[in-house]
């Protein structure tokens, strides 16, 4: 039979074959590069017009390379919400022992199953649930090689009221690759096209593709490269044009849930209103290089680091409530070098999960630029005060704060800049007050225009502590006013 390759060569140039028609064909040559053990190359830079069948609404498998080679697929759905290609695994459920869930523990004679051969183990506490439109699971993923646990979780089990649940991928070290592609969404389509599904893989990059959306659409609600119960996996040059949101309806560009060592290198957004990034269950992730307008982490994250990346407003019909980096029950830290906020809050603390966890923000050598609604460097937004029914998030803490040479620029609206901003007063008992970290400012250079001198402030409102670290503010000078912090 005929390889896969040339199955696509053939259903490309079959004249007769309609878009539906070339859909199915190319979807039946996939299925049989991944049965076959086969890599996928495409003919070069064609342009390729797909009709997902109402009949037959499925993705397209991959293999474990996949060279688009610069074709352009523009596809219209009106059948059903699905992802163009995926690369799924399916996983087994296990009994296993919270009590074993640490770093280089070697299962080899408790957990048989899990080796010799490299797996991914899937943690999910059902009971330690975040309370928003829906509940989230905690979810932790962990990579095992050689009965050997290669890393930790976000944070321990230590606490756990019951034992959580478990199940494990089979996976392969070597790398799976997915590059070279271009996809337009058509506007006469009433369903979503996602470009990618990747589920309980290991070790995964994906470069070299262009998504482009109509905007402003009526679609909403969308992930279209979705990364699930994964590990070491690389995204790299990867352009947005649009994604199917709206101000009040969110669709994500890059949606990670539930994986350990992810990098996203060069990364960009035009013409998206609702933010480029929703994810959760996030456990060491780098961004560098970046140009986007939000990377969110709403719920359990650990170990963020961005270098070089720049964050902003990127299309006319966002409001000023999504420019933002939004963070909740973190652990770690969270580090920007070199990066640059365009009139952008550095850090949210979404109070919706009502988890005040303990992790540190740090940002080197960075570019500020705030005018009057992004006037902070932390975003407490609406502060929950209500106590935390789990006992582990019972204390609230806000994080550790290193601020080293930032330039800081402020538009001539600016009167004072909040180190912390809220809604509302916060005053509560000593049991519910926060516990601040350490906190060391140090501001290089500051700028206003108009020839202002705005005020630096700790909070614009009353914020009631428990307790705080060690307070170094290393230069405070803004225009020519010496202006004192009080925290």
């Amino acid at each position: 039979m005929a390889t896969a390759n040339e199955q696509i060569l053939t259903a490309l140039n079959n004249q007769s074959l309609t878009a539906e028609g070339l859909y199915k064909a190319l979807r039946s040559a996939h299925g049989y590069a991944v049965s076959h053990n086969e890599s996928i190359t495409y003919p070069a830079n064609r342009t390729i017009y797909l009709t997902v069948p109402a009949d037959e609404p499925y993705s397209m498998p991959l293999p474990l390379d996949t060279n688009f080679n610069g074709c352009h697929f523009i596809v219209t759905n009106n059948a059903h919400d699905l992802a163009l290609f995926s690369m799924v695994n399916t996983g087994t459920a296990i009994s296993f022992n919270r009590s074993d869930i640490y770093k280089l523990n070697n299962l080899s004679s408790s957990y048989p199953n899990l080796g010799p051969g490299p797996k991914l183990l899937k943690i999910t506490d059902a009971h330690w649930t975040y309370a928003y439109s829906d509940y989230f699971d905690r979810q932790d993923i962990l990579f095992i090689n050689n009965h050997v646990i290669q890393n930790d979780p976000i944070t321990g089990y230590g606490d756990c009221l019951v034992e959580p649940s478990y199940l494990y991928y089979d996976v392969t070290i070597v790398q799976k690759t997915i590059k070279n592609a271009k996809l337009t969404r058509t506007s006469g389509s009433t369903y979503i096209t996602k470009f990618l599904w990747v589920v309980g893989q290991y070790n995964v990059k994906v470069s070299n593709i262009e998504i482009y959306t109509p905007s402003p659409g009526t679609l909403t609600g969308e992930n279209c490269i979705s990364i699930h119960d994964s590990a070491k996996i690389v995204i790299q040059n990867v352009s947005f044009n649009g994604t199917y949101s709206n101000e009040s309806n969110f669709g994500y560009g890059i949606s990670v849930i539930n994986v350990w060592d992810s990098t996203f290198t060069n990364i960009s957004c035009t013409n998206t209103i609702w933010g480029l990034f929703g994810n959760r269950c996030v456990n060491t992730a780098s961004l560098n290089g970046c140009s986007i307008n939000r990377f969110d982490i709403h719920c359990y994250g650990r170990d963020i680091l961005c270098v070089n990346c720049t964050f902003k407003k990127t299309n006319s019909l966002s409001s000023t409530s999504h420019i933002y980096n939004r963070y909740s029950s973190m652990y770690g830290y969270v580090t920007y070098r070199y990066c640059t906020f365009e009139y952008f809050r550095p850090l949210r603390i979404d109070p919706a999960y009502n988890a005040y966890t303990p992790f540190s923000m740090t940002m080197e050598n960075c570019i500020l630029k705030v005018s009057d609604f992004s006037k902070c460097i932390v975003d407490l937004m609406e502060f929950n005060t209500a106590a935390n029914s789990r006992t582990e998030l019972l204390q609230k803490y806000l994080p550790s704060i290193t601020i080293e040479n930032l330039t800081l620029e402020a538009s001539s609206d600016v009167s004072s800049i909040c180190l912390f901003k809220l809604i509302n007063d916060v005053q509560l008992s000593d049991a519910l007050s926060p516990t601040l970290g350490d906190v060391s400012l140090d501001i290089t250079s500051f700028t206003q225009s108009g020839g202002g001198s705005a005020c630096l402030i700790d909070s614009d409102h009353i914020i009631s502590l428990k307790s705080k670290g060690s307070i170094a503010i290393k230069k405070k000078t803004l225009g020519s006013s010496l202006i004192p912090v009080h925290l």
